[in-house]
């Protein structure tokens, strides 16, 4: 695909020249002769530079892969034994159902 973008842009670009050199005294101004070489220039820029970008990503991938593989494969971990449910697991509140704070309960910084 980086390929066909670059051949794309350089076409464009090619094309755009072309046209605008040859053709023009057909055109009917200088100006839109230099906007025609100056958008086919630009328009070639852009798809080789889309295509530079693509070829990029596709080298970097597959750089990754190889890296990945390389690496050694992380091993499963084991399965954990689970801790015995306990049968109660409320406090005994009833040890404090009649406790009554005293000033001395009370914590001073």
């Amino acid at each position: 695909m980086s390929r066909l973008l670059k051949w794309i842009g350089i076409f464009l670009f090619a094309v755009g020249l072309l046209v605008g050199v040859l053709g023009g005294p057909y055109l009917g101004s200088f100006w839109t002769a230099l906007c025609t070489v100056v958008s086919g220039f630009l328009s070639g820029m852009i798809f080789i530079a889309l295509g530079v970008i693509l070829e990029q990503a596709e080298e970097n991938r597959d750089y990754l892969h190889y890296i990945a593989n390389l690496l050694p494969k992380p091993e499963q971990p084991a399965e954990r034994r689970k801790a015995p449910a306990k049968k109660d697991s409320r406090s005994a509140l009833e040890k404090l159902k009649d406790y009554k704070f005293e000033p001395s309960d009370s914590q001073e910084s």
